[in-house]
């Protein structure tokens, strides 16, 4: 197993490659608003997820994405402990019909956008950048 640590100069600096890495809590908060911006809002008071109308215009594989995505911006400004949720809650918080959500999420933690915990699905920070790819395409 590799061992990554910060390597810092001789006068205790930092050194440019460690811009390279990242921990595996760092979010690009800016990228997640970028893409979450277009098609949702979230309510402060109850932390509801408000749909815009161009939410409307995607494909239903894609309002899980955009979902699960709220879901890990409610959990960086800890409106809620996990973002992980099961393809029953998806189904009933996207609006997007079970018969969809399971062979989605099936086929999205095959291609690495998804994770999965004991809690149930959930979009890795490293894909993010895939999910952007996914809604502009």
């Amino acid at each position: 197993m590799l061992c990554m640590q910060e390597n810092k100069n001789k006068s205790g600096e930092k050194t440019p490659l460690d811009e390279l890495f990242i921990g595996r809590q760092e979010v690009d908060e800016k990228l997640l608003r970028d893409i979450l911006i277009r098609f949702v809002r979230i309510e402060k008071e109850s932390a509801s997820i408000v749909p815009t109308p161009e939410y409307y215009g995607l494909k239903e594989k894609e309002k899980i994405l955009v979902y699960l995505l709220s879901r890990k911006a409610m959990k960086i400004r800890q409106f809620i402990e996990n973002e992980s949720e099961n393809p029953s809650d998806i189904s009933r918080m996207s609006g997007v019909k079970e018969g969809t959500v399971f062979p989605a999420v099936r086929e999205y933690l095959k291609e690495g956008i998804l994770s999965k915990d004991e809690n149930g699905y959930y979009i890795p920070n490293f894909a993010i950048g895939k999910v952007e790819e996914v809604l502009r395409s």
